[in-house]
């Protein structure tokens, strides 16, 4: 049995992917503290409040007074390494600890958005990957991105969140389905945010087209954004508002809610890496409609457990959904591809092992 660590996370509380991999590590027997700008109460884990009340006014002074109070409080609980979940604000604020090693984690939007809006904000982002001991992402596309940035491609590990492959199976009881109103209906499920990055709007385009041809076809999407309203109008407008439900699910509901699905559907402008909602559905052997990004498609391909279509065309998502809900055999070939892939190569206790590791390493604790 490997040492005990103490490790400290920079991210936000109220993340369900930081919650969940707190309480993995806990469950491992390590100690965890999550030093956050969003608190929330997460079993078995402190959770520190970074800023508290009494914070400094002026920019030049917070940053100062960030940099001492991270490093008092780490004082207290003396972490064997820090590792930070996006680079701004957080991995900045491992980079300011003073503890190392320092594991940062880079996100889709530490490498395709956030350099893009300035030089200043590029060479800080480059700064911060290259001096961590190690940067994680969860993707061949996303490790591709942070060497551009500045990454040593010899610090660079693929780790994602993982999935719990033992809860999402893909079993259904159908009292989700009862309860939306949906019973022996198919259920096209979207599984982003509602973003405009995500493109749900398409989706909603995509709605009469689906329709058109599978008549009793139902959506459920998953979340809310401040694009929730504008989805809902449109649909009132396009005249399928009642053929759609829109629900946030509790951590214990996400199972059933994949499970009561025929078909999920994910179709952002942008590379995100391997979004774990997606593996859920995945997991879940849902066939799963895409826009054409790079990270998902190390994991499945046109005809390969997807249907592969072009960044923001409603026409081509339509018909992707229509081939998907007309075909039983095909939805159960690519829904079993893809659940084997998810255990093989995306399961919640395989990515930890694999950060347990990492994490061991760089602290020079041999199991």
């Amino acid at each position: 049995m490997p040492e005990p660590l103490r490790i400290a996370i920079l991210a936000g509380a109220r993340s369900i992917h930081t919650k969940r991999w707190s309480a993995r590590l806990v469950e491992h027997g390590h100690a965890v503290q999550v030093y956050t700008l969003f608190p929330d109460r997460i079993e078995g884990v402190e959770v520190v409040d970074v800023f508290g009340r009494g914070i400094p006014g002026r920019l030049g002074i917070r940053r100062h007074w960030r940099r001492r109070r991270l490093r008092s409080l780490f004082s207290e609980f003396d972490p064997h390494l820090v590792q930070s979940f996006f680079l701004w604000p957080y991995g900045d604020w491992a980079a300011q600890s003073g503890v190392r090693p320092v594991v940062q984690g880079a996100w889709g939007s530490d490498v395709l958005v956030i350099p893009q809006r300035s030089a200043k904000r590029r060479r800080q982002i480059g700064r911060l990957l290259a001096g961590a001991d190690a940067v994680t992402v969860n993707s061949r596309s996303l490790a591709d991105g942070v060497v551009a940035l500045g990454a040593d491609r010899e610090r660079v590990h693929e780790i994602g969140w993982g999935v719990d492959v033992d809860r999402f199976t893909g079993h259904d009881d159908g009292a989700l389905a009862e309860q939306l109103g949906l019973a022996g209906r198919p259920i096209v499920v979207s599984t982003r945010g509602h973003k405009p990055i995500y493109n749900l709007d398409v989706i909603v385009e995509a709605m009469p087209g689906v329709l058109r041809w599978v008549p009793e076809a139902a959506f459920l999407f998953m979340g809310h954004g401040p694009m929730t309203d504008r989805l809902r109008a449109r649909m009132a407008e396009l005249g399928v508002l009642d053929q759609a439900r829109f629900r946030r699910f509790a951590e214990g509901e996400l199972p059933a809610a994949f499970a009561a699905a025929s078909v999920a559907v994910s179709v952002p402008s942008s590379d995100s890496g391997r979004p774990t909602s997606l593996l859920e559905a995945m997991a879940s052997r849902l066939p799963v409609v895409l826009s054409d990004v790079a990270g998902i498609r190390e994991l499945v391909d046109h005809g390969e457990g997807a249907e592969i279509i072009p960044v923001r065309d409603p026409a081509a998502t339509a018909a992707a959904i229509v081939r998907l809900l007309q075909d039983p055999g095909r939805r159960e070939s690519h829904g079993a591809r893809n659940r084997s892939v998810v255990v093989e190569r995306a399961s919640a206790a395989g990515e930890t092992a694999k950060c347990l590791a990492l994490y061991a390493r760089l602290c020079g604790i041999s199991g």
